[in-house]
């Protein structure tokens, strides 16, 4: 492959380059500092040259561990002052498990003998200590400060006491940075030599600044001198002059100013004057500001510096608060508008142009030539910034310029902003500006913090993104811009005063052919040239001083020899280039934020030839050392073993075809069924709700057989199981007992039906139990009898319970459901009770239906009587027949009243008599004066019973009626319906079957519903061979079990009725009275308030559907009464600006145009952008009255000549001039674009009436519908305020590192000649040589041409020995002294333990287990949408976490060797809701879900009924209202013929309803002729189908894996997960797995020397490992890189993660307490996370054993401790609240010292980690024993599982998505203003938007989600 192969694998990668700019390519990626000291330090005695105080909170215990491990004997620690021994200990203890002890000189221990641990000293306490041979066996000396102890006579004694010992320790000096020092870098070699007079090793410098040094190609260096200007016209220097006059006369008069408050007010008030600052300070560095730019940058710089020092004065003003600070800043503010005038003024003849060259400093205009070296060519090709442009090309500008002030910086960019717009050869500058924190100009900044790093990110990114190739910087920036990439670097203000901030602009010349060159005048150009070259020297020294870093970096040559290239089918990797690959693979290795992984090499030579050796990351699949060949050059030697790497990862498929690390989607290769999972955009399931419309399944049981001549008779068995108690049958009515009563109902079927369970139904009496038994079989049924069981039935469904409606027609052969209802009549013989067929009462029925019942009159006058028979009317159903005759209302006669009579008294007003009363209102005269008058009850409209009304669905009783209310109801008349016999005909249906007949729909529903659960059972056992698909006859199931019976909650009480007392009820009643309902229409009342089956008030009236009713009643009412008030509006700026533009207009303003060609950028300080009349006016801001405001004349028509047009408007401000001769110019914003308002807008005025409510220690202040607040409780901001300081304090004082002070007045050391740096002076006709760029690199410091690699294979084995003993650094003794201590494999029993009552382990065998019950099979396909007293919550929720559980296990066992991230990635796959949908899908259990509430009379079709396919489809497709399906103008079922016959007949009607019911639209909403354009209002038809979300069906699969999981153990979800199509297989047979490379040499030996002391950690949790390389894998953090023998924790931690999920979420499902889905969704979320297991982690050491080299983790693990132990490891009660309850302050801190903002302290997530490994270690070590793991954890964890069990924590943000699922969405956090806070916003769509405030995001969110629950809750928009 050609050579340009190569250009295009790096031209490929150029889009997506700026993520990669900070990694090398030139050498290996450097380790941290902190990781490198350790590293040195375990290798060989060191001096540690430290660049931060901090790193030594990581080395000392890393030391004490690495050296520990391979040394016996003492480490031991001193320190300068004895107050940081106890400092150090604490922190000792707190991190690690060795002993740690304090030798105390003041109190010695006679006797006293230290052979193990840590002991901590100062060099007085070890000297005293090392003569009383109180020391054993040394293996660690640390000496901290080391450089203040060079003279210290007993550290001297004490490191020449170490060096003679006969096992001599490692000896390792901590000292302070050089970099950092005090005095003269003229020194600085004699220091160190005396630091080696002293201590012993080599000296190696530490810095994270000196790693970046040696991973890059030095830059060239270039010293650029400018000269002053000799032909300055006089005018310019005239102007000059009075500039800085005038400034002078400012500064003079600043400086003078006597500004002490005391002398005017007294002493007396000095302690509150004292509090107030210098009000001089800040105007008087303004000034100077400005005075440096008019002096560095010229003329054209004053006058816009002007401007913009105006606007940020003004913003001062407008922001100060003292009355002195004001006036002064007033005075400043004034003087530079006379100052822009003054040169807008003097420079008014020159041209914009002509400015920009003249009148500017020559400092500044040899910037200009420096970046006109990098002009585009016209003879180039193209080069256009932006994402797509190459960032290998020098020719590009790609630079920084480094300033020393902020003011310059900001003038300097628009200087070169106003350049590119002048010029066409000045267009392709593209700058940006960064400011830092470091310098005292920040004080005076007048932007939000937040803004600033908001304006400062997107400057870089658009630097990284090579949309701007210029960056100008202060030299104060330090953070976020290590990382960018630059190919020119220039210091504008010559050299800085400090090595560091030297070394700091350096590296920021990361390309190869970079240039860092220095202004400098001329006359200081000799001075610069030596103090450059001293620094230069200092850091060649410094960069030198390294163990490991032999190879410094520089760019190499082509290379001839084909082998040394990777070519693939897209690229080729020539050896130039393979760093870069190996290092970005190493930064893809997933790891935690704190971690930087890279590659560590090694480099030895023997006779001029080298060979580096590479180690990977252990988390890589290379584990061993990596080797290349033997080159001449140790360049060629580092990237021939990257290139070795390159291959071997190509290999292993860990790089793609472009050499990019493999995505974590490579197993879904093998994976068929997944290859195609993800969906169409807008068809995945979950958030955006797809939904499919599935047929309803009837039971293949009850379906017809075409072959069979016999039916078989089944009886329906009712029995009152539980009677209601007295307080709720609300009027005394006696209970009916069905399985009293003679006749009773049953039904033919043409199947003998599987054993069914029994289920309960709720009647008015209570709770019914329903079972099925076989009567007869094979019962011969002919013609007649077929006929009067037709009519029968057909009579009973659709003339009784009136279900019958279009379009369903009843023909039994036709229908699905094919079975016939029977009445049956009880029978005794020979004291046996059995049941037969009523055919008696079968032909009175037919006789019924054949024959028109006419009501009997009686003719008074003829002298007709009625005579009255009790028996006719006891048990009887009525009807008057006077009334209602289209819809009969039938009634029971609930008593017969013998006392009362049609001459009783009418209890209503009007009539005296009953009689009176019909013969009045209905003129019927009543025959019968003395008969007895009828007590009646409503017959039940309701037919749903599977619930009880008076229990809600968590079964808890609702509220009973009160006691006044029972008492009117049963003996007021008024509250009864009484009846007169002789006006009411008797129905043939006797009451007590009637009261039967109406539990039929949910009777049928419910057996047709269960027999499909075990017909989905049996089909599972026959396809997977497992279990009974077929039961005996006398098999019985378990009743179907809500988790509670009626009995258990009539035990328990009925809720609270506070809630609604009658006196509200009868306030409201009132009220919807009097507003929306007619006195005159009182049926209307009484239809509100009568209950819709007894036409009274039933049970519970004061909580159930009366209240419904009555309050969506008053919101209507409430609502309606809003529209018609007047509507206020808001003043918006929008609408204040158009207003303004409006004003203008009138008086013929116009707005300056911008001028022709300007270009004009978001983020540029435009002088037509400075008051902008659209932009929103602050707050403190009053407008005036144009009147009072003299008139100016100015050049131009502007104010003061700044291009600016006056307002008139004062600002609210401590002193206001009053003078209407004084002008007071508008606010200004500059570039950043600052209101000067500095409110936050959740700030509603002083008088505040919050409402503030209490969660846990955070209060809720609600401020407003749509603002709230989490706010600490006093006590407990005060108490993290004080442990904030303790920290502070105690880690200031811990990690103290003294400056370095050189000796002054010793004689400097001569520098060796060869460290002298060559450098260059660039003349004044500067010429960089940039376009030689396209040649091949002339200057590389490497040449590699006609090079060839050697092969010796006898060198190559002796260097690759040594190169791994010096990567590796494992040294394991080879006689152990101490043996480790060995315990019995397993679990260790406690005194404390206690059975757990139920077994994970428990596996029941499947060979005759029948399966799931029918019951639990149901409630796993019954959605929560069916309002059933079962739903399939619970089940889904042990069904996932058992699924995550399986997938993981199967995962794990198959890919021993692949990473976690694929291993989660795969099974994210295979758990989606997609993929389960998917499987659902395909075995039909859309079809057998229980998705919708039952509603008999809407959505229900009766056995024996069907709907024609093709009418139905022709009336879907119609868009017939299902509401006019009844209508008479559609055609009778009987009369369709065919399928064209329908639609043609559907279509002519459709058009005629669908027009008539649509008058009033539109032309355009007409429908339309065709019949695919017609409306359709209802996609589906509710009997036989129903609409399934694609989510509903993935949890109806998970609900499914919990049952199988329940009643079949693990093999049994296993079984059926296979059936479903899932491929997983936990292969528990494995034997013993592989735990770590048994084939490594003395494998055994290393896991004993890793693990030394790990004994501890067993007997805390109470295990010992069998395999102890489990144990060292699930604490092997990817830092660790000593480990080669076993993996990193990931996988254990992906393994453990499933583990503890299901073993916590199954135990919560078999808690005694049953909790409900809700609950168990709460309490798995509280319990199963990484802040509850990573505080758990802390509480039981598992920190002290994590073995990592991660200086970050160690720092936040250390702080998460502190903040642990403070709580006395607590987790919080306010969980949710609380950023996972375990939030607390803490801050950053600062290269000073000093506590940087303060914000909470993160959760640290590799403690869950480990935490999560450790139960993955257990579990295979155990055997794949649940029982094991939870038997360890539950020790653990039970405390808090009781806690939270007793006190459930409830998500407001859970609760608020299951209100609102689809509307409601949370924005990004925002950073207030004072930079402790965060908002976050809720947007419930269309019912508002909340804000919550907090002070950190999950806080905030919490709180938005309570605002938003609260004020919707309290509106009744949820109801």
């Amino acid at each position: 492959m050609s050579s340009s192969t190569t250009s295009s694998f790096y031209e490929s990668v150029a889009p997506a380059m700026w993520p990669w700019e900070g990694v090398p390519h030139d050498t290996t990626t450097p380790l941290e500092p902190g990781v490198e000291a350790v590293r040195v330090g375990v290798a060989d005695d060191m001096i540690l040259l430290l660049s931060h105080a901090h790193m030594k909170t990581f080395i000392l215990p890393a030391l004490v561990r690495e050296v520990g491990l391979g040394r016996m004997g003492v480490a031991v620690f001193v320190v300068r002052r004895e107050s940081q021994m106890s400092l150090w200990a604490e922190y000792l203890r707190r991190v690690s498990y060795s002993t740690i002890a304090e030798i105390d000189v003041d109190e010695p221990k006679p006797g006293q003998k230290w052979k193990e641990g840590v002991l901590l000293a100062t060099p007085e306490a070890l000297k005293l200590a090392l003569t009383k041979d109180q020391i054993g066996l040394w293996a660690l000396l640390v000496i901290d400060n080391a450089h203040l102890l060079v003279d210290n006579e007993d550290i001297r004694l004490i490191t020449a006491n170490a060096q003679t010992s006969h096992h001599q320790p490692r000896i390792v000096s901590l000292c302070g940075n050089p970099l950092e020092a005090q005095g003269s870098l003229t020194h600085y070699q004699t220091e160190i030599q005396a630091l080696q007079r002293v201590y012993p090793g080599r000296v190696e410098a530490v810095s994270e600044q000196l790693s970046l040094l040696r991973s890059i190609i030095r830059p060239k260096l270039g010293l650029v001198e400018y000269d002053t200007p000799k032909d300055t016209p006089e005018v310019m220097e005239n102007l000059e002059k009075t500039i800085l006059a005038r400034t002078d006369d400012l500064l003079a008069f600043l400086g003078h100013h006597r500004h002490s408050l005391i002398e005017i007010y007294g002493e007396e008030f000095a302690d509150l004057i004292e509090e107030m600052p210098d009000p001089t300070l800040i105007p008087i560095q303004l000034v100077l500001d400005y005075q440096a730019v008019v002096k560095e940058l010229g003329l054209w710089a004053a006058e816009r510096a002007a401007i913009i020092m105006a606007i940020k004065v003004d913003k001062l003003k407008t922001m100060e608060k003292y009355e002195r600070q004001y006036l002064l800043l007033s005075i400043v503010y004034s003087e530079m508008l006379q100052l822009r005038q003054i040169c807008g003024l003097a420079l008014a003849g020159m041209e914009e142009d002509e400015k920009l060259q003249r009148c500017i400093k020559p400092k500044v205009l040899r910037l200009v030539e420096i970046l006109l070296q990098y002009q585009p060519n016209q003879d180039d090709p193209p080069r256009v910034m932006g994402k797509g442009a190459k960032g290998n090309d020098p020719r590009l500008l790609h630079g920084m310029v480094f300033f020393k002030s902020h003011f310059q910086t900001k003038v300097v960019y628009h200087y070169l902003k106003a350049l590119a717009r002048s010029e066409e050869k000045y267009a392709f500058i593209l700058p940006q500006y960064v400011l830092g924190d470091g310098s005292e100009e920040c004080m005076m900044e007048v932007t939000p913090l937040e803004q600033v790093k908001k304006r400062e990110e997107d400057a870089l990114k658009k630097f990284r993104l090579k949309e701007a190739n210029l960056l100008l910087s202060s030299d104060s920036l330090e953070l976020g811009v290590d990382k960018v990439r630059c190919n020119l670097v220039v210091l504008f203000d010559s050299l800085p005063e400090k090595l560091k901030d030297y070394i700091h602009c350096k590296i920021k010349a990361k390309y190869p052919e970079s240039l860092f060159l220095i202004l400098s005048s001329c006359h200081e150009s000799e001075q610069s040239l030596k103090k450059l070259d001293l620094y230069e020297t200092t850091e060649k020294d410094l960069t030198s001083r390294s163990l490991f870093y032999q190879v410094e970096a520089a760019s190499i040559g082509s290379f001839g020899s084909q082998n040394d290239s990777l070519k693939t089918s897209a690229t080729e990797l020539k050896l130039q280039k393979a760093l870069w690959c190996l290092n970005r693979f190493c930064a893809k290795l997933p790891s935690d934020t704190f971690t930087r992984l890279t590659p560590i090499s090694y480099t030895t030579s023997q006779d001029d030839m080298f060979l580096t050796g590479l180690l990977l990351p252990i988390n890589s699949p290379i584990r061993e050392p990596v080797y290349g060949t033997l080159m001449p050059n140790p360049n060629l030697a580092l990237n021939s073993a990257a290139l070795k790497a390159c291959q071997m990862l190509y290999k292993s498929q860990e790089l793609d075809e472009n050499l990019f690390p493999t995505g974590k989607d490579v197993l879904l290769k093998q994976y068929q069924n997944l290859q195609s999972l993800a969906p169409q955009p807008g068809n995945r399931p979950g958030p955006q709700k797809q939904r499919h419309y599935y047929y309803k399944t009837t039971s293949p049981s009850l379906t017809l057989t075409s072959a069979s001549e016999t039916s078989h008779l089944y009886s329906l068995d009712l029995v009152l199981q539980c009677p209601i108690p007295e307080d709720q049958n609300t009027r005394g009515r006696k209970l009916f007992s069905p399985e009293r009563a003679m006749q009773s109902f049953g039904f033919f079927s043409s199947k003998i039906l599987p054993p069914t369970c029994p289920f309960p139904i709720y009647t008015r009496s209570g709770e019914v139990i329903v079972t099925l038994s076989l009567v007869e079989k094979d019962f011969k049924i002919d013609e007649n009898q077929r006929d009067l069981l037709d009519t029968f039935h057909h009579f009973t469904f659709s003339k009784v319970l009136r279900l019958e409606k279009y379009p369903m027609a009843f023909d039994l052969e036709r229908a699905e459901s094919n079975i016939l209802i029977v009445p049956l009549k009880k029978q005794t013989s020979e004291g046996m009770v059995t049941k037969n067929v009523d055919w008696k009462f079968l032909d009175v029925i037919k006789e019924f239906c054949s024959t028109k019942a006419e009501p009997q009159k009686y003719d008074t006058e003829k002298g007709e009587k009625f005579e009255f028979g009790a028996n006719d009317f006891t048990d009887a159903v009525v009807m008057p027949w006077y009334r209602n005759q289209d819809q009969p209302q039938y009634f029971y006669v609930a008593e017969i009243c013998s006392h009362l009579s049609p001459q009783s008294d009418f209890p209503g007003q009007g009539f005296e008599t009953f009689e009176k009363y019909y013969k009045s209102k209905y003129h019927i005269a009543i025959s019968n004066p003395d008969q007895p008058l009828l007590d009646v009850d409503h017959t039940s409209a309701r037919l749903n019973f599977l619930t009880p009304r008076y229990v809600n669905r968590k079964g808890i009783a609702l509220p009973t009626s009160s006691e006044e209310t029972k008492r009117n109801k049963r003996d007021n008349l008024e509250q009864k319906q009484i009846l007169v016999p002789e006006l009411c005909s008797i129905h043939p249906f006797r009451a007590s079957l009637w009261r039967q007949m109406v539990a039929l729909p949910c009777i049928f529903y419910r057996l047709n519903s269960l027999l499909n659960a075990d017909s989905l059972r049996a089909k599972i056992c026959v396809d997977t061979k497992l279990g009974k698909a077929e039961l005996e006859p006398k098999f019985r199931w378990e009743p179907l079990d809500f988790g509670w019976t009626l009995a258990d909650v009539m035990k328990s009480g009925p809720l609270d009725q506070t809630i609604f007392t009658n006196i509200k009820v009868k306030k409201i009643k009132e009220r919807v009275r009097k507003s929306s309902i007619n006195n005159e229409n009182r049926a209307d009342i009484t239809e509100i308030f009568d209950d819709d089956e007894e036409g009274e008030d039933g049970p519970g009236d004061n909580l159930g559907k009366l209240n419904d009713v009555l309050l969506s009643k008053l919101i209507e009412e409430d609502q309606k009464l809003k529209q018609k008030s007047l509507e206020i509006g808001t003043w918006s700026n929008e609408m204040a600006a158009k207003n303004l533009r409006e004003e203008m207009a009138q008086k013929g303003q116009q707005s300056k145009t911008k001028s022709k060609g300007q270009v004009q950028s978001d983020d540029e300080d435009s002088l037509s952008d400075i008051f902008d009349p659209t932009e929103a006016l602050p707050d403190n801001l009053t407008f005036l009255s144009n009147d009072i405001f003299p008139s100016f004349t100015s050049t131009g028509g502007k104010d003061w000549g700044t291009g600016i047009e006056q307002r008139h408007f004062r600002v609210g401000s401590p002193t206001f001039f009053s003078n209407p001769n004084i002008n007071i110019p508008g606010l200004m914003d500059d570039s950043d674009g600052l209101s000067c308002s500095d409110t936050d807008d959740e700030d509603f005025g002083e008088n505040k009436n919050y409402v503030t409510e209490e969660d846990g220690n955070v209060k809720i202040e609600f401020r407003g519908n749509n603002l709230a607040e989490a706010i600490e409780d006093a006590a407990e901001e005060k108490k993290r305020r004080d442990i904030l300081d303790k920290f502070r304090l105690e880690e200031k004082e811990l990690v103290s590192l003294e400056p370095w002070i050189w000796n002054e007045e010793a004689e400097p050391c001569t520098r060796v000649s060869s460290q002298t740096v060559e450098l260059t002076k660039v003349d004044m006709s500067i010429n960089l040589g940039l376009d030689k760029a396209d040649k091949e690199e002339e200057d590389s410091l490497v040449s590699t041409e006609n090079v060839t690699p050697a092969e010796n294979p006898a060198v190559l084995i002796r260097l690759s020995k040594a190169i791994e003993t010096k990567l590796l650094q494992t040294k394991v003794p080879s006689v152990v002294e101490e043996p480790l201590v060995i315990l019995k494999p397993g679990l260790i029993p406690w005194e404390s333990d206690r059975p757990l009552g139920f077994s994970f382990d428990n596996q029941p065998s499947l060979d005759t287990h029948p399966g799931p019950p029918p019951s639990l099979i149901l409630q796993a396909l019954t959605m929560s949408n069916a309002n059933d007293a079962i739903n399939l919550e619970r089940l889904e929720t042990i069904g996932d976490s058992f699924l995550k559980y399986a997938v993981t296990s199967a995962l794990y066992l198959a890919y021993p060797d692949t990473p976690e991230g694929r291993l989660s990635h795969l099974r994210s796959k295979q758990v989606s809701n997609f993929y389960l949908y998917r499987l659902g899908r395909d075995k039909g259990l859309g079809e057998c879900m229980i998705a919708t509430k039952f509603e008999p009379h809407d959505n229900w079709l009766p056995p024996g009924y069907y709907v024609p396919k093709d009418l139905e489809k022709a009336l879907i497709e119609s868009g017939i209202p299902s509401s006019q399906w009844n209508s008479a103008n559609l055609p009778d079922v009987s009369k369709l013929k065919s399928d064209a016959d329908i639609y043609a007949i559907i279509k002519e009607r459709t058009r005629d309803l669908v027009e008539n019911s649509n008058e009033g639209d539109p032309p355009e909403t007409k429908p339309s002729s065709k019949p695919e354009d017609l409306r359709s209002f209802v996609p589906y038809n509710l009997l036989t189908q129903q609409s399934i979300p694609d989510k509903s069906i993935a949890d109806c699969v998970e609900a499914l894996i919990g049952a199988y999981l329940i009643s079949g153990g693990k093999k049994g979800a296993l079984n059926f997960m296979s059936w479903l199509g899932m491929d997983i297989k936990i292969n528990e047979n494995v034997g013993q797995l592989l735990s770590y490379r048994s084939n490594l040499p003395e494998a055994e030996r290393h896991l004993d020397h890793f693990l030394r002391g790990f004994d501890q950690f067993e007997k805390n949790v109470g295990y010992v490992f069998r395999d102890k390389g489990y144990l060292l894998q699930a604490f092997t953090h990817t830092s660790y890189y000593p480990n080669r023998f076993t993996d990193c924790y990931q996988r254990l931690e992906f393994l453990g993660d499933a583990v503890l999920d299901y073993l916590i979420t199954r135990h919560l499902y078999e808690d005694p307490q049953k909790h409900s889905p809700g609950a168990l969704t709460d309490l798995r979320s509280a319990l199963v996370n990484n802040t509850i297991f990573a505080t758990l982690a802390v509480k039981h050491n598992f920190h002290k054993f994590l073995l990592h080299l991660s200086p970050g983790l160690q720092t936040i693990c250390h702080r998460f401790v502190k903040i642990q132990e403070e709580n006395e490891f607590q987790i919080a009660d306010d969980f949710y609240l609380g950023g996972d309850g375990l939030s607390a302050g803490s801050g950053f801190w600062r290269e000073d010292g000093s506590l940087g903002e303060v914000e909470d302290v993160e959760v640290p997530k590799a403690l869950g980690d480990v935490f999560e490994s450790i139960a993955g270690a257990i579990y295979l070590d155990s055997g794949f024993s649940l029982d094991t793991v939870w038997k360890v954890y539950f020790r653990m964890m039970g405390d808090e599982i009781k806690r939270f069990s007793t006190h459930i924590p409830k998500s407001p943000i859970r609760e608020l998505l299951e209100l609102e699922p689809e509307t409601a969405k949370f924005g990004k956090p925002e950073k207030l203003s004072d930079g402790r806070r965060v908002r976050v916003t809720v947007d419930v769509f269309g019912k508002g938007v909340f804000k919550g405030i907090g002070r950190n995001y999950r806080i905030a969110k919490c709180t938005a989600a309570k605002c938003a629950l609260r004020a919707l809750k309290k509106t009744g928009k949820n109801v």
